[in-house]
């Protein structure tokens, strides 16, 4: 496939996570250029070592996009010392991983600095940039979670549903200049904590794991083998939300 991406920019951020490296890793196949952001400098190290040894153009950011001040800084950052940025993979969107509804508002400030102000500040910074080059893609990565009610994850499906919200207006905006805004949402991904996510809200339900497979959500996953893509893991749908 070629998309079309051969040397130019993509900032892919939480690229330390299972789903920014696989990412990373389709995108280096693509010939883009990869600067990479996470704040795990570690993690990141490791990935980019991992890229460049493959002749991919890549460096790495370390940033935490919970604070408005460090994606100014990110973005100049890279811009100025990597190259404009063509494209924006945005899969930022920490958990925390307990029963939400009724939690105080630590857990939906969390949720809401963590999840839904980074693609809040990302477009930002970005998209008048691309805008003002006449060309780019944004891409911010929601959930089924933001259209489908789980008591569990109150707060972080809320906030994913505002990403989305936030990334068709961004979308609208940008629509006559040649840039693109688009959410994915993944379904379930295999992970020992989604593992629990499921088996909890189950059990919580009075369902078993053999109703709960008949409902579509695997109780009993084999773990994912090595080498295969995440993001052919649990894919339901992807709404575009631009032109």
């Amino acid at each position: 496939m070629d998309l079309g991406l051969q040397g130019k920019v993509v900032l892919v951020c939480g690229a330390s996570g299972d789903v920014g490296a696989a990412t990373a890793e389709l995108l280096a196949e693509e010939g883009a250029a990869l600067a990479l952001t996470s704040r795990s400098p570690a993690q990141l190290d490791q990935l980019v070592g991992k890229l460049r040894d493959r002749g991919v153009r890549a460096a790495g950011f370390v940033a935490d996009l919970a604070e408005s001040g460090q994606v100014a800084g990110l973005v100049e950052e890279v811009e100025s010392g990597f190259g404009p940025i063509h494209g924006l993979v945005n899969t930022v969107g920490p958990n925390i991983d307990r029963p939400q509804l009724y939690e105080d508002d630590e857990v939906w400030r969390f949720h809401f600095e963590n999840v839904l102000m980074p693609a809040v500040r990302l477009g930002r910074e970005v998209l008048p940039r691309m805008k003002a080059r006449g060309a780019g893609s944004v891409v911010n990565l929601v959930a089924t979670s933001a259209c489908y009610y789980y008591t569990r994850l109150a707060s972080y499906a809320a906030m994913k549903a505002a990403v989305a919200h936030v990334s068709k207006a961004f979308a609208k905006d940008v629509a006559d200049s040649g840039v693109r805004v688009n959410t994915v949402h993944p379904g379930w991904i295999y992970k020992e904590s989604t593992r629990r996510a499921v088996h909890e809200q189950a059990v919580a339900e009075g369902v078993g794991p053999a109703r709960q497979r008949r409902r579509g959500t695997a109780l009993t996953w084999k773990p994912v083998p090595p080498g295969i893509r995440v993001q052919r893991s649990g894919v339901i749908s992807c709404w575009t939300a631009g032109p």
